[in-house]
């Protein structure tokens, strides 16, 4: 069964795409194939003291805090 959903814009909040990646999780089955296509910008945080980068996708509802706290 073929099936997608398309949140745009500010529809695509944090809070938004989260809910859409647990609703994906409860429907796949073992041995489903996933594609998750993301057209839009990311972050990279630099966690030098750890020896990695840390990257995030940018919400439609970015907020300051969001980057602060690293909730991307």
């Amino acid at each position: 069964m073929l099936t997608f959903k398309v949140l745009e814009g500010l529809l695509a909040s944090r809070a938004s795409i989260l809910a859409s990646l647990e609703e994906l999780s409860v429907r796949v089955q073992k041995g489903s194939v996933v594609v998750i296509y993301y057209s839009g910008h990311g972050h990279s945080f630099d966690a030098e003291q750890a020896g990695y980068f840390d990257e995030g996708l940018i919400p439609g509802d970015l907020t300051k805090e969001m980057v602060n706290n690293k909730h991307m």
